[in-house]
């Protein structure tokens, strides 16, 4: 393994070689979308592991999904030639995932939202720490993380591979502190910078390549598509990589995404081609609601919540009544929703019961389906809607306002967000659902279409 690593050296570029043989024990490589730094990641740990038999090494990933269908089947790929094998002279236990070398060395994955692995790292003692998308991590975390590092006989690395956000961003502050070899220039009529920032002190390294760097190695119009699909903010992070944005709200929602009801419309005089849909988020305790979203898409493309359920402590036969009750506006003009996804808990048996909620919903004749769909793809798509003035909330939905309001970048993981996950997952949902042939560019340029084209379209 170590004969790839060193032939892998020759297909990396110069900020990805730097960040594998730099000798510096804390570096960071920050790069776009798709400029191979996992896979620099990926070569840093193997190599630690092959060049210092009994090494421990640790890759950590935010989330146990993304570990399990991104890190891992990659690492693999790389090192062993097929995202599905282990060679027989590795030990590989698959529950733990932890893999143990013929030269000792081992390697553990773990993921943040696994209390086992969390409660295990914090009693090991590891010679190599690997965060894939680091940016997705506490500071909290990393720090608690990297203070395991002690193993003897073994140079002593921590290294972290992810995609800028906000310019207060802790990994900034950490390793992008003080230019050293800085190059700039104007790309895309991109204002942009790359190069080698000392961090907190001379044991730091932050590395940023130029960006579109791996674009030859990428397929036609990638960046392209990038661009058309997510709005400024989004692309200036993660295809320029420049730290920017994202230090505030989560969405640029104001009083012009506000309306009153009736203002555009009347409810109970729809015309036939708009579009129904409705978005729901489960709870029934005192800290966690449930919660139901009704939105309309209109002839022009744009969409309007018209109204929202928010109730603690209620059970679902409550919820189901009001559904039901405030649905009969809908069903006397014979309209009928496109869909109403749920959360992921709905589909999930609670305790002893053989029933999981959606079974409930679904005998008293709601539809509700699954949508799995991970935030920083549902994010840029509302964010986008938001930006361009196209999605309207009804000022009745107050509970909904309240949390789009209050809903910070820096407070993403404790703030209220059980009406905007719906809200997400819906609208997610409703921008990229069709055939097979359709794209989410259909329906970005829905509203420059002829009226009969878009009601064709829309139809279902």
């Amino acid at each position: 393994m170590m004969e790839m690593a060193d032939s892998l050296r020759l297909k990396l570029n110069r900020w990805q070689d730097d960040f594998v043989f730099t000798d510096i024990d804390n570096v960071a490589l920050f790069n776009e979308f798709g400029s191979g730094k996992t896979s620099a990641g990926i070569i840093k740990m193997q190599m630690l592991l092959n060049d210092y038999p009994k090494n421990v090494g640790v890759v950590l990933r935010n989330i146990s999904d993304e570990l399990k269908t991104a890190t891992i089947p990659q690492y693999f790929e790389l090192i062993f030639g097929d995202r599905n094998y282990v060679p027989d002279s590795v030990y590989y236990n698959i529950v733990d995932k932890h893999l143990i070398f013929e030269n000792g060395s081992e390697l553990w994955f773990m993921a943040l939202d696994n209390i086992k692995s969390m409660r295990k790292l914090k009693n090991m003692v590891i010679g190599a720490l690997w965060a894939d998308q680091g940016e997705e991590l506490d500071q909290e975390i990393w720090t608690m993380a990297c203070g395991r590092i002690r193993l003897k006989n073994v140079p002593l690395r921590k290294f972290i591979t992810g995609n800028a956000e906000g310019g207060d961003h802790w990994a900034k502050n950490m390793y992008y502190v003080e230019p050293l070899e800085i190059e700039r220039d104007t790309i895309d009529n991109i204002k942009c910078e790359w190069g080698y920032w000392k961090g907190l002190d001379e044991n730091y390294l932050g590395i940023i390549a130029k960006p579109k760097v791996n674009e030859p190695n990428l397929p036609a119009g990638y960046y392209d598509s990038l661009k058309k699909l997510y709005p400024n903010d989004w692309v200036l992070k993660y295809v320029y990589s420049q730290w920017t944005g994202k230090t505030g709200m989560v969405y640029p929602f104001n009083d012009e995404n506000i309306v009153e009801p009736d203002d555009y419309f009347d409810l109970n005089n729809i015309p036939f081609h708009w579009q129904l849909f409705e978005g729901q988020d489960y709870g029934i305790s005192e800290t966690n609601p449930m919660v139901w979203l009704w939105f309309l898409m209109l002839e022009n493309g744009d969409i309007h919540l018209v109204n929202e359920y928010y109730e603690y402590e209620q059970g679902i036969d409550h919820c189901i009544r009001y559904v039901k009750e405030f649905n009969t506006i809908f069903d006397k003009q014979q309209i009928k929703s496109r869909f109403i996804v749920g959360c992921p808990r709905t589909f999930q048996r609670e305790g002893t019961s053989e029933k999981k909620p959606a079974d409930l919903f679904r005998n008293q004749g709601i539809p509700i389906s699954e949508y799995k769909i991970h935030f920083d793809i549902r994010q840029p798509i509302v964010s986008k809607l938001i930006e361009e003035n196209r999605f309207k909330i009804w000022r009745r939905c107050e509970n909904t306002i309240r949390e789009l309001n209050r809903r910070r970048w820096k407070n993403i993981k404790t703030a209220d967000d059980h009406a905007t996950e719906a809200l997400e997952r819906a609208l997610s949902k409703m921008m990229t659902i069709g055939s097979k042939q359709r794209t989410i560019d259909d329906f970005i340029s829905i509203k420059e279409k002829p009226l009969t084209s878009r009601v064709k379209e829309m139809a279902f």
